[in-house]
């Protein structure tokens, strides 16, 4: 059994590709890119109550089916949660960072960061602008404290699920 990719053009609308024939067997999977576009299209599937139905996921959802781990997934507020645990105090207040709300932005770029370093296979970057030396400071100092608190717990961030395991 193959497994068969499908591209829908972004100015295809998903509800006419879909209301094709072919394309209503009930072994398909759409995998679509966040929760909200998942549930738009299936509102609309719903209206056909009594109609067989594809399978439909994100691809965070799927991504968690073939990366597996036995580390218990950090995902959305969990991870930024986590994060904000692991800041050192010197680092809050030099970033005037009081409350979870203050690192939502910083956390995301932080899973970010980490995740294209892993992906391709990278320990650090070897060049980057002047301006960035300072946050990857922060981040590096921050890493070290949340590697530990991943490690203690047995946590992995949704985001970096696509890492090589060791």
């Amino acid at each position: 059994m193959g497994i068969n990719f499908r591209y829908i053009d972004y100015g295809v609308k998903f509800i006419d590709a879909y209301s094709r024939k072919d394309e209503k067997e009930r072994e398909k999977l759409y995998i679509f890119s966040d929760n909200r576009m998942k549930d738009i299209f299936s509102k609309k599937m719903s209206e056909k109550l009594f109609e067989e139905s594809a399978t439909l996921i994100t691809m965070e959802e799927f991504k968690d089916r073939i990366f597996y781990t036995d580390k218990i997934i950090l995902k959305e507020a969990k991870r930024i949660l986590a994060f904000f645990k692991c800041i050192p105090q010197n680092i809050k207040d030099e970033l005037g960072i009081v409350t979870y709300y203050d690192v939502i932005d910083i956390a995301n770029n932080f899973f970010a960061y980490y995740r294209e370093l892993l992906v391709n296979e990278v320990e650090e970057l070897s060049e980057y602008p002047h301006w960035q030396k300072k946050y990857l400071g922060y981040f590096s100092e921050i890493k070290k404290f949340f590697d530990k608190l991943c490690e203690k717990y047995n946590y992995l961030p949704s985001d970096w699920l696509e890492r090589r395991e060791k």
